[in-house]
């Protein structure tokens, strides 16, 4: 099958129908050639991964040099490539060879650099980018664990043996005191995606074996109504105490919202809307990305007296909502506040002297689904997760809405056996299977 290969033909490719088009098994991958330019086309596998190549004789042998993958690479700069291909090939050259030697050759240092520039991996657009911060992340992880141990073997070298090494200098850490298995993990994602990168590329014709992640424990956040009126009591014994204001007052938005951390302190006063009653986000997490839509949620009662109360530190010259104590940008001390104003105010209190800051995200989810009966989909979009799963590891139960529930079935169970007696207890209904991840749901 011929076709004009351009971009808008590329987007639009299903695989399902091309198959049937050309009447090939499920299964098979499927190759469509230009109908101008002999030899360039795109291949199609079953799990829908679309790639560039141009087909060329050498010395009466059939060679296939792979130009790239979609999106990355675009239609137009595939067939420029292509016509440079052809060029070469007809001034006697072997463009694949080239491309072999050049492959195995490339260390992974060069190719982390690559990685760096490349779209995010499954992206619908090539525009879809890391954002800064991510990015800033890699290279300092990459910096200190992966660039000292094996940033100059080949890629094409990489076995497990090396991952590992990798994986136990992330282990030592800094202080060279060992235990750090979540910053070994965060170092072993990292190196698996340089990888499955290079695989993708054909930069290595496979991807090695992987060392196991270090299994850690499941955070649980299951803060009753009596641990959140501590928590309130403390926020306000800490204002008496004379704390700044700003801080607490982040704390308190923080939980109210659910927002991430790094999201609220960005947030600007141009993104407040008070008649609209709507708040849009500044900076947030996946903004980088292509074809995004700007995040916005309801200006609740709550959250506009608390930033009524901000309105007492702006000044002119600076846009956030939680300004700097000096100069024009936004507050950058609420983790540390929160570690001080922890150790000074919950240090005492058994369910909230380990309560972090992200932990208030969790707070805000456990809370909808544990006495608003809010499920997994919606609490989803109230905290802007790409996906359930995520949404349900930040669901749990406070122990009093659990002891409602287990009152509630031991009374309809008790007055079920009471055949001969009318239904005393209520069952609860039946709760909702996808709003929980390791507890009941609430009444």
């Amino acid at each position: 099958m011929k076709r004009s290969i351009n971009q808008r033909f590329v987007d639009g490719i299903k695989f399902d129908r091309l198959r049937v088009e050309l009447g090939k098994a499920a299964g098979a991958r499927l190759e469509i050639f230009d109908a101008k330019l002999a030899g360039f086309g795109v291949r199609v596998t079953a799990n829908g991964a679309i790639s560039y190549f141009y087909l060329y004789s050498v010395s009466r042998r059939r060679r296939r040099l792979t130009l790239g993958s979609h999106p990355i690479l675009s239609a137009a700069a595939a067939r420029d490539a292509a016509l440079q291909a052809a060029a070469e090939v007809r001034a006697g050259g072997d463009p694949a060879n080239k491309k072999r030697v050049d492959r195995d050759a490339l260390s992974v240092d060069e190719t982390f650099k690559l990685f760096l520039d490349a779209p995010v991996s499954g992206a619908k657009h090539r525009d879809d980018k890391r954002s800064p911060r991510t990015v800033e992340n890699y290279r300092q992880q990459y910096r200190q664990h992966v660039c000292p141990t094996i940033g100059k073997v080949p890629v094409k070298a990489v076995e497990k043996a090396d991952i590992e090494r990798v994986v136990r200098s992330a282990e030592r850490g800094k202080d060279g005191e060992g235990g750090h298995h979540g910053q070994a993990n965060v170092v072993l994602n990292l190196v698996k995606a340089i990888m499955r990168y290079a695989y993708e590329e054909e930069l290595v014709d496979q991807q090695p074996r992987y060392p196991k992640p270090h299994r850690r424990k499941a955070r649980e956040v299951r803060l009753t109504l009596s641990d959140l009126a501590d928590l309130g009591a403390a926020l306000d014994q800490a204002e008496a105490n004379g704390w700044s204001l700003i801080p607490l007052t982040v704390f308190r938005f923080l939980l109210l919202t659910g927002m991430r951390a790094g999201e609220a302190e960005q947030l600007r006063w141009d993104g407040v809307d008070f008649e609209a009653k709507r708040i849009t986000y500044t900076v947030y997490k996946g903004a980088a990305r292509a074809g995004h839509v700007p995040r916005s949620i309801l200006l609740t009662e709550p959250v506009a007296d608390l930033l009524e109360t901000a309105k007492l530190w702006r000044r002119r010259g600076n846009l956030y909502v939680f300004p700097a104590e000096q100069g024009p940008g936004h507050t950058g001390a609420v983790e540390h506040s929160w570690w001080v104003f922890r150790l000074k105010y919950l240090s005492g209190h058994s369910a909230l002297a380990k309560l972090t800051r992200h932990d208030l995200r969790h707070a805000f989810a456990g809370f909808g689904a544990g006495h608003l009966g809010l499920g997994a989909e919606a609490l989803k979009d109230l905290l802007h997760h790409a996906q359930t799963t995520t949404t349900e590891g930040y669901i749990d139960i406070g122990s009093d809405v659990i002891d409602a529930h287990a009152a509630a079935l031991a009374d309809g169970l008790a007055a079920a056996l009471r055949a001969s007696e009318p239904h005393a207890g209520k069952a609860p209904s039946a709760p909702n299977q996808t709003a929980h991840a390791r507890g009941p749901t609430g009444p």
